[in-house]
C-alpha cells in the first residue's frame, strides 16, 4: 500500500479501540481483585465472573480486527493470529462458558435488586 498500515487512518482508529478495550478489561481485573482482598471472593465473585467474559470477548475482537487488517496473510501460518484467535477461542470455553459465568453475573445483579442495592 506503499507506507505502514500503523500510518493509515482506519488502521490507527483500530489501535486507540484495542487500547480502550484493553484498559477497560484491566480496570474490570483490578475492581475484582480490590473486591476479593477488602470484602472477600464471594463479593468478588460478581466482577471475577465479568473480567471471565470480557477480557476473552476484548480479546478475540483485537485480533480479529488484526486478522481483517492483514487481510488473507492474517489467517496464514505465517502471521501467528489466526493461532492467537484459536487459543484465545479455545481459552474462553476452557475457563467456563460464557453462559456460566453470565448466569453468575445475573444472580448478583438479582440478588442486590431484591436487597435494595443498586
Amino acid at each position: 500500500f506503499g507506507r505502514l498500515l500503523a500510518e493509515k487512518d482506519m488502521v490507527r482508529a483500530s489501535i486507540a479501540e484495542a487500547r480502550i478495550e484493553i484498559t477497560k478489561c484491566r480496570q474490570l481485573c483490578y475492581l475484582a481483585a480490590v473486591m476479593a482482598d477488602e470484602r472477600g471472593f464471594k463479593a468478588a465473585q460478581a466482577y471475577i465472573a465479568m473480567i471471565k467474559v470480557a477480557a476473552p470477548r476484548a480479546a478475540l475482537r483485537i485480533i480479529d480486527e488484526a486478522i481483517q487488517v492483514h487481510g488473507a496473510h492474517g489467517v496464514s501460518q505465517d502471521c501467528g493470529l489466526a493461532e492467537m484467535w484459536t487459543h484465545m477461542r479455545t481459552l474462553r470455553v476452557a475457563d467456563g462458558p460464557d453462559m456460566v459465568h453470565l448466569m453468575t453475573i445475573a444472580k448478583n445483579e438479582l440478588a442486590r435488586r431484591d436487597a435494595g442495592g443498586a
